[in-house]
């Protein structure tokens, strides 16, 4: 039996045991989650998996170290403890139904979206995580690629917060920060963004979503995050760029299939 059936196996049992702490118990069921996406892809052949393949294998492993959710359940108020939790369920659902639309073979813009819509909402709550007790600020995440089919302009595909309009569409120039994280296939950080429009953010931190399928660096899009508070992600941008690796490395997947089946917007 190949290595990643074994652990598919061993995490799915372990997922069964009653542990001390609820987080361990539905991290594992995350991971069983995810090595079914990984078992589940390398049957569609190598091209399918490749690089991807190994990305995500890295980013489950940097996650299991960096997030150090375990420790901190310990010692963290109620409240971070129950948002942990959450997290691990958030992310144990969202990887059950990309195995399962990997193992069919069938995929859909809406199926696509509400995996996505998850994802996001896990980003927000590590970023909370990260900076403390964001109550009473507006922090969204959003998910900005290149639009469809002209790739002339940019298109906000989903968000944390659906409180704002989505599928907008912005043109491609420096006064989008994703753009040009995009462009630099590195995190961009503007800590007091300069705009009389009414938008309800000042900091924007924007990470690339990068793919290695050629061979060279080539951006699927970008993960911002908008804060309305100037300089809120001050010296917090290796450790955030850290954390949500896990997360980028599945929307990084997920835009492949979106790609590979032209699902952009609901048809």
């Amino acid at each position: 039996m190949s290595f990643p059936k074994r652990l598919w196996r061993r995490l799915g049992k372990a997922s069964k045991t009653e542990f001390a702490l609820d987080s361990i118990n539905t991290i594992a069921l995350g991971y069983q989650g995810y090595i079914s996406v990984i078992i589940a892809a390398s049957k569609l052949g190598k091209d399918a998996v490749g690089p991807i393949h190994g990305a995500l294998f890295l980013a489950a492993f940097a996650y299991t170290f960096v997030h150090r959710g375990l420790l901190k359940d310990l010692f963290q108020k109620k409240k971070w403890k129950a948002e942990s939790i959450r997290r691990s369920q958030a992310i144990g659902v969202a990887l059950s139904q990309l195995a399962n639309n990997v193992r069919t073979n069938k995929f859909t813009t809406t199926s696509l979206h509400q995996i996505e819509q998850g994802l996001l909402s896990a980003m927000k709550s590590e970023v909370e995580s990260v900076l403390g007790d964001s109550e009473g600020i507006y922090l969204s995440v959003n998910l900005i690629v290149e639009d469809r089919p002209s790739t002339e302009l940019l298109i906000v595909l989903n968000r944390s917060n659906l409180d704002r309009e989505l599928y907008k569409t912005y043109p491609k120039d420096d006064s989008m920060i994703a753009w040009q994280a995009m462009k630099a296939n590195g995190f961009k950080y503007v800590s007091n963004y300069k705009q009389d429009n009414g938008k309800p953010y000042r900091s924007i931190l924007a990470f690339p979503i990068v793919s290695h399928a050629d061979g060279k660096p080539q951006s699927l899009g970008a993960i911002s995050i908008d804060s309305s508070i100037a300089g809120h992600f001050d010296g917090h941008e290796n450790k955030l760029e850290t954390v949500l690796l896990f997360y980028i490395s599945i929307q990084k997947l997920i835009l492949t299939y979106r790609q590979k089946f032209n699902l952009w917007r609901p048809s």
